[in-house]
């Protein structure tokens, strides 16, 4: 649960949410935690003109979804979003991302939303948002979650939450990496900024 606070100041207190906006001006939301309510209220003070933007996904776990219901930008009309999420098994990516605004839990279900919103699959790949180059890759994590490196403007931004070393020897940090360990090394590799979680130890 999101805890900010005297405690929180030099971590921050929210979950999951990072901006990325291209100097041609796209901007992608990475993972809407409770940091969307704060994001949303800013992009808001921006001005009147509608808001193009887009949602990536790493995961549907709750900490990395619970901000999309107190995302102002979502219930503008004239605004439009894109949702891009690894595709899991059995419901669509709308429904899984709705659930908890299901009635029983949240008094606004998503037919409130005002602003255009589509859904897309993600796999392992690469994929284009206008001028922004995405690369992904599976992490290891107790849900299908996926890492995104983002390249645009000569720089590249790697963003890996919730991943779990393969290996004991990774995770306590001794031995060579080889196998997947190896492969999550490499996919970061030459970024300038890389936003990982450093908690799971063996």
């Amino acid at each position: 649960m999101a805890k900010p606070g005297p405690d929180t100041i030099r971590y921050g207190g929210n979950t999951s949410c990072v901006q990325v906006t291209s100097d041609a001006g796209t901007l992608l939301v990475i993972d809407c935690g409770t940091g969307a309510h704060g994001l949303g209220q800013h992009l808001m003070k921006e001005g009147p003109k509608p808001v193009r933007g887009h949602v990536l996904i790493s995961h549907t776990h709750w900490d990395h979804i619970q901000g999309i219901p107190f995302f102002t930008p979502f219930f503008i009309p004239g605004n439009k979003w894109d949702f891009y999420a690894p595709k899991g098994f059995g419901e669509s990516l709308r429904e899984t991302l709705a659930g908890q605004m299901e009635y029983t839990y949240f008094p606004i279900t998503p037919e409130a939303f005002g602003a255009e919103l589509s859904y897309n699959n993600l796999s392992e790949g690469v994929f284009r948002i206008d001028d922004v180059v995405i690369r992904t890759r599976y992490l290891n994590h107790p849900a299908l979650t996926i890492a995104f490196r983002i390249e645009v403007d000569g720089a590249v931004v790697i963003y890996a939450c919730d991943h779990e070393p393969h290996s004991r020897e990774a995770a306590d940090g001794v031995g060579q990496l080889d196998g997947q360990d190896l492969a999550h090394a490499e996919f970061l590799r030459d970024a300038d900024l890389v936003i990982h979680d450093a908690q799971y130890l063996a």
